[in-house]
């Protein structure tokens, strides 16, 4: 059977000096069935894969816009870090 490998990443996310693992993985490849995508994430002994794969022009749209869901919360999380940050410490020094 035919395939072709558009994207295959992996990083770790954490520094090699750090003593916690985790790691995210994206692929994408074309089949003669349809696309096989997915991103999974680990994180200690954690995993979540998160499934994008489709064979169809409706099909892709709908895993786009799962897509920019997703980004667009995470992107969220990470903007408000700080904030909660702030928060904690504050919270901290009223003990």
């Amino acid at each position: 059977m035919k395939s072709k490998r558009i994207l295959n990443t992996r990083q770790w996310l954490n520094p090699k000096s750090s003593s916690d693992t985790g790691a995210i993985s994206v692929t994408a490849t074309a089949e003669a069935y349809g696309v096989e995508a997915e991103v999974v994430i680990r994180d200690c002994a954690r995993q979540i894969t998160l499934d994008f794969s489709f064979c169809g022009k409706t099909e892709l749209k709908q895993r786009t816009v799962k897509l920019n869901k997703i980004i667009t919360d995470i992107t969220r999380l990470r903007d408000s870090l700080p904030e909660a940050f702030e928060a904690y410490r504050e919270m901290k020094d009223d003990e």
